[in-house]
């Protein structure tokens, strides 16, 4: 008896054990990319020794090299020291970005939902109007209301894409407050806001979280488009929209300096949409 109970306690444990590497590996295989893009911003500039700022007007416009790797731009300044300072810039205001519109999308989508008053109304007309229009086109209009710059930038693309997470999150709580278990926790006498933190909320925090992460690639180009439009960064300040626009005059002779910022942006925009990918693959497994 005692070694029939061992064998099923360790294969128990074996069981077990192989649940948690295969959960294990299926969150590595989803989050790599964000791993090694954020290791690369963080550890990059600390190792790479030159200034992305020094001016070393003696060494402008020089092909990739051992000393340079992408070569210096019309100033003499690094491209590669520019390109990972840079991804501080404009990776970090796109993920403060998404973070502030996912919010604030799915806390007034939730409230127009569960709450069918004026304010609610009043949320639903703005949401259609926003997207009704192209978001694009919206945050260069507002942004350059604001009169340009990084934080006039950001502050034009939350306005702008919020409305999105706000009819997801709506329609989703409006779909889920039909269930039978919300009306038997109703009649259970759960107050409403215990329903909306127990029930509601965990069931359409996994398709706002997989809009999120799809949305950061969709952020951070729009981002970089408002900087090529001198509507966001602005030199000196290293940041990938910013450094191609500055370029783009010298794409014929010296190609190097859109080389760099662009392959940049499209690693990341892979980058956040093969992790959002996966994260929709996964929740539909889970579900």
């Amino acid at each position: 008896m005692r070694k029939l109970g061992s064998d099923s306690t360790l294969a128990k444990r074996y069981y077990l054990g192989g649940q948690t590497c295969r959960w294990v590996a299926q969150i590595w295989s989803l989050i790599w990319p964000g791993v090694l893009l954020v290791a690369v911003l963080s550890i990059g500039p600390i190792i790479w020794p030159e200034d992305p700022y020094d001016q070393v007007l003696s060494q402008a416009l020089e092909g990739p090299s051992s000393v340079h790797w992408l070569g210096t731009d019309q100033y003499g300044r690094d491209v590669l020291a520019r390109i990972l300072i840079g991804g501080h810039l404009t990776v970090g205001i796109t993920l403060c970005i998404t973070f502030v519109i996912c919010i604030v999308g799915t806390l007034l989508g939730l409230w127009s939902a569960l709450r069918q008053n004026w304010f609610s109304r009043v949320i639903l007309a703005v949401t259609d109007v926003a997207m009704s229009l192209p978001a694009l086109v919206f945050a260069i209009a507002l942004a350059a209301m604001l009169g340009g710059g990084m934080k006039q930038a950001a502050v034009a693309l939350m306005c702008v894409l919020w409305p999105k997470y706000a009819r997801l999150a709506r329609s989703l709580t409006l779909q889920i407050s039909k269930a039978p278990y919300i009306q038997l926790a109703r009649l259970q006498g759960q107050q409403e806001h215990g329903i909306i933190v127990h029930h509601i909320v965990p069931n359409i925090i996994g398709p706002i979280i997989v809009t999120a992460v799809l949305d950061m690639g969709v952020v951070l180009m729009e981002l970089a488009g408002l900087s090529f439009l001198g509507l966001g960064a602005t030199p000196p300040l290293a940041e990938w929209g910013s450094m191609l626009s500055l370029n783009r005059s010298l794409l014929q002779t010296a190609p190097w300096l859109m080389w760099g910022p662009g392959v940049a942006i499209i690693l990341a925009v892979s980058s956040f949409h093969y992790m959002g990918e996966r994260m929709r693959q996964l929740l539909m497994k889970v579900n």
